[in-house]
Parts: C-alpha cells; structure tokens; sequence
C-alpha cells in the first residue's frame, strides 16, 4: 500500500513511514495512490460483526504489507477494549423513522476523535518499540481533539505530547481533558488567539525542516469550518476569513478546514500540479476558486449547509421534543443541517460526535437541564490541572518543545 502527496511534490511512501511524518514534506496531505476497497463478504459481516473485528480488517488494507493480520487484529481489540462506555462502540440509535443517530462520543474523551486516537496511539506505540526511537507530537486543537489525543497518548511512554489550546475557546470539560491528565509526557500549551492562530504556528514549526527533524515533528490539526465549506458550494471559491466567529459550537470556530484539501484533490482528477497552484495562491491570497469541474464533483458526493447560533438552538429543543435526544451544539449543528434547505428522502444517519457533558454550560442555557459526566470520568473536575502559558509565536513554542520533550 503506497501513499501520494497531494501537492505531487514529495516521494511516495508506506503506511508506516506515512503514519510517523504526518504531513508530506512539501506541505501537502497524504493519500492512498489507490483507494482499497473492502471485500464484500467483510463488508456484509460488518453489519453484525465485533466493532473491533471490522477494525482491524479496514486497518489492513491501509496498512497493506506494513502490518500482518494478527497485529492488526491485537491493536484492534486494545483500542477498542474496556475503555469504551458502550461495548458497541459506536452505537446506532434509532430517533424516529428512517431518522439515526449514530453515537461517536462513548470514547475516553467523550468525542468522536477517539475513534481514531485510540487506535493511532496503539500504532505509535507498535512502530515506536519495533524502531527503539521516541516521537514529538504537536497537535493544535479547537476543543476535541486535544483531549483525545492526550487520553490515548498519555500512556504511550515513548510519545511527547503537546497540545496548543486557545485561551478561553474551549469549554471548561474540554480543557480539563488535556490538562488533567497528570501524565509527565504530556504537556498542555495555552496560547492566545483563536485556534486559527495556534494552527498557524504549528503550520511554521512544520515549515521548519531543521527543526522538524531536530524533534521528530508529528502534526494533527483539528478542523471543522464555520461555513467556509459551504460558502464553496453558493460562490465557487473556498475563501479564509479573517477570523473566526466565537460560537456555541466552538469545536467548529475555524477558518481554514485543513483536510479540505483531501477532498479538492478527488475534485480535480488528483492533480497535484492543479492542487498545489490553488493552495500556493490560497497561501498568498486567502482563497481559490473552485471550477465548475472540480464544483460538480463536489457536489455530486456532498452537500453543505451553514447553521447560526439561533438555529443550533432551536435544533438543540427540537431534537429533545421530537427524540427525547440531548444534543451537544456540534451533533446539534448536524441536527439542523441533515435536510439542508430542502427535505432529503431515505434514511438518515447524524454522527454525534460529543457527548453533552463536554458543554454543559450551553445544555443548561438552552435546555434548562444538566448534562452530568459519565461516571468513568465523573471525577474530571477534582484532578490537577497543568497548563504551560506561552505567546502565538513560533519561536517560542519551538524553544519550549526542545526544553521540555524527553530526549
């Protein structure tokens, strides 16, 4: 199994060395040279499967010769073990006819990151022993995927972990998650600005191929767009904001979706010499346009739909009328944003993907109700918090990566 670059500009590689480099060295995003497909007996047994069986089989065919079965099989079942507040992962719940929910946030952090954390920081662990070297993990966060990353890594003695929080633009659940942990490799980072800014400055630290190699640069960035996506599908171009809106989702409060990129390279027939001119010009101007080839793709796999504050309210109250559901703003988003502007026939099924607790602030306000945590986490609020202040400037949190990681 080989992975491309989608800006064309850097070898192709394999699952293993992929996984430990994140990003492509020219900047870009890694992609399969060739989407595996799931055999159709896998794909049938799925439906009534162990959670963890079609795990590792999925897991395999991305892996390819960098993983045998039993291995896949053996991180499988750990990350999807005890952990889990619901044995089936990801329960399906029906609302209502031809209405789901498909419910993500049964994990450790309470969110749908887990999903893939759990599982990748069994991975880091397999290859970290197997090479005997250590790795520097650099995650920029607007709210999950901070916590996700320091519940699955905190335990991974060979991973450094460090997390960039915005100050005062998670919700306090949120926060303790990465800074309870009481884990000495795990290192909690408070900037200011908006998640954008702490983005940024990870972007640069990537942009640095000294210092990169110097610590072993690992880069997961959280992203979900205001309505930058769906602006793409009314204007024809994909614009960044100056910034982000504070909002009662704020996991969401982005303005550049950074696996966009991802889906623009299907867009234009996997081109990266296309691909790479729209982001260097995005680079430079903020924005690109999107052709009408490239728009017809999009829209004939997707739809986009941009949901305000008052209407994750109303989809807050409607979805405990109609369901008997208590949403957080996130799923409440999705919520409202399933019919788009129009009723869309057949099933439907919303990923939610965080538990209430994480924002129970917002529950109370617009439901009148508590939001209590899970009791494997109910003791959240008595652990000690650790936090490591520092300003939204590359050199900064570059000297305090070097003092602070485990050599």
């Amino acid at each position: 199994m080989r992975y491309t670059s989608t800006r064309g500009q850097s070898p192709e590689a394999g699952f293993i060395d992929v996984l430990l480099a994140g990003l492509a060295p020219d900047g870009g995003l890694y992609v399969p040279v060739h989407w595996p497909r799931l055999p159709d007996d896998i794909l049938q047994a799925a439906a009534t499967a162990p959670y963890a069986q079609t795990a590792a089989a999925v897991l395999k065919l991305f892996a390819g010769d960098d993983l045998d079965v039993d291995t896949c099989a053996l991180l499988a079942d750990e990350a999807y073990g005890g952990q889990w507040a619901s044995p089936a992962i990801t329960p399906l719940v029906q609302v209502g006819p031809g209405e789901y929910i498909l419910e993500l946030f049964h994990g450790p952090s309470l969110a749908f990151k887990d999903v893939a954390m759990q599982l990748l920081a069994g991975l880091y662990a397999h290859v970290l022993e197997k090479r005997g070297t250590r790795l520097t993990v650099v995650c920029a966060t607007s709210g999950d995927t901070g916590g996700a990353a320091v519940e699955a890594l905190k335990s991974v003695e060979a991973v450094d972990l460090f997390v960039l929080l915005p100050d005062g633009r998670v919700s306090d659940v949120q926060r303790r998650f990465m800074t309870g942990s009481g884990s000495a490799n795990v290192h909690p980072v408070v900037v200011g600005g908006d998640f954008d800014a702490a983005q940024s400055v990870v972007k640069a630290l990537f942009a640095d191929p000294a210092f990169a190699a110097e610590v072993g640069l690992r880069i997961m960035i959280a992203t979900n767009a205001n309505d930058g996506i769906a602006r793409v599908f009314s204007e024809g171009r994909y614009t960044r904001t100056a910034a982000s809106t504070a909002t009662l989702s704020p996991a969401m409060d982005i303005s550049v979706a950074s696996n966009f990129e991802r889906i623009m390279f299907e867009a234009v027939g996997r081109d990266p010499v296309r691909l790479k001119a729209l982001y260097d010009g995005f680079a430079q101007s903020g924005s690109y346009p999107v052709d009408d080839g490239a728009l017809a793709f999009l829209q004939q796999h997707f739809d986009a739909f941009g949901v305000d504050d008052d209407e994750t309210r109303w989809a807050m109250g409607d979805a405990l009328d109609v369901a008997g559901q208590v949403l957080c703003p996130h799923t409440a988003v999705g919520w409202r944003a399933r019919f788009g502007a129009d009723e869309i026939e057949g099933a439907r099924v919303l990923l939610a993907t965080a538990h209430p607790a994480k924002f129970p602030e917002t529950v109370q306000a617009v439901l009148g109700r508590d939001a209590p945590l899970p009791s494997h986490c109910a003791d959240l609020f008595d652990r000690r918090e650790t936090t490591i202040p520092c300003p939204v400037d590359p050199a900064a949190v570059k000297v305090l990566i070097k003092a602070r990681r485990h050599v």
